[in-house]
């Protein structure tokens, strides 16, 4: 399947790299790509089943937290990787 006819809806999983944060989760994609969801006007990335691992300046530590729902601003991602894609509809 090429990147022009993608199914009507659907679910990708991703990970994200922000300042403070790396977060791992689905993003919902109504019948666009990833790429168009990026570029909308919107201010947030609505993430949900997410885990995020805080980032703690000076520690190797990282600890895990799980959010059902995470909005992350749009200005804070550094960048998003598609990891794989979930063809599950109910988001």
């Amino acid at each position: 399947m090429d990147a022009y006819n993608q199914p009507e809806d659907r679910k990708a999983r991703v990970s994200i790299e922000a300042s403070d944060f790396t977060c791992e989760g689905l993003v919902h994609l109504p019948g666009i790509r990833l790429s168009d969801l990026m570029n909308e006007k919107s201010t947030f990335l609505i993430v949900v089943n997410a885990t995020v691992f805080h980032k703690k300046l000076g520690s190797a530590e990282q600890k895990a937290v799980e959010y059902e729902t995470l909005f992350i601003r749009k200005g804070e991602i550094k960048y998003v990787v598609p990891l794989d894609e979930v063809r599950d509809r109910r988001l």
